[in-house]
């Protein structure tokens, strides 16, 4: 079985990424990758560049986005992929709705359940109500926020499973493998994407910068 990035952000997400799709597309051929995602925080902009440029050189491109998902106690996360055709329609629609607020972009779980043919779900990332729900020990909350998940997704919803390798890292990921197991949704392992190369130019403080101008 072959590793495929499932979890990536490009240039497009503007404040989070320097990600170039030509140099990603280059960089995925020169190792071999057979298949890649990228999922855009809020935005299907690289999308079509992306798809032609992966074609192009071979790879299976997957087409996807991070959706912030607006809730009464909080904002959380998802990512979506297109399984299909349909699921790819489902994703333009979601993002349309999520744009209609440029300085708070998201949709609701409404929303969600609205365009949710062809889309398949990774859900819990570091940061999201899932994962914080866990890290606090709340084991209901967490079986709650899934069941909420699931009742839009049903059986194409995945746990998304990272390992920020932070000194909490082992127990978090045992209560996603507990978590996993009671409830019987599966787990995805990910790795959030942002640079090209760790060794490289390490944009990342130049992000900051811009992040922080005024």
């Amino acid at each position: 079985m072959s590793f495929v990035h499932l979890h990536l952000h490009t240039a497009f997400s503007f404040h989070q990424s320097s990600i170039r799709i030509d140099r990603l597309v280059a960089q995925c051929a020169d190792l071999g990758f057979r298949r890649c995602a990228i999922t855009d925080a809020n935005t299907l902009a690289g999308a079509v560049r992306f798809y032609v440029a992966a074609r192009a050189a071979g790879i299976t491109p997957i087409l996807g986005c991070e959706l912030t998902v607006h809730a009464e106690d909080g904002d959380d996360a998802v990512v979506l992929l297109a399984r299909d055709l349909a699921g790819y329609s489902s994703l333009c629609r979601l993002v349309t709705c999520a744009q209609q607020d440029r300085k708070h972009p998201g949709v609701t779980m409404e929303q969600l359940g609205m365009h949710a043919d062809g889309v398949i779900a990774l859900y819990g990332a570091p940061g999201g109500a899932l994962c914080r729900t866990l890290g606090e020990r709340q084991e209901q909350q967490a079986k709650e926020l899934l069941r909420q998940m699931w009742t839009v997704f049903g059986t194409s919803l995945y746990l998304d499973v990272q390992n920020p390798l932070r000194t909490d890292s082992q127990r978090m990921l045992y209560r996603y493998r507990e978590l996993s197991r009671k409830t019987g949704v599966l787990a995805c392992a990910t790795v959030p994407v942002v640079e090209e190369d760790r060794g490289g130019n390490q944009p990342a403080p130049a992000i900051l910068i811009l992040d922080d101008s005024p």
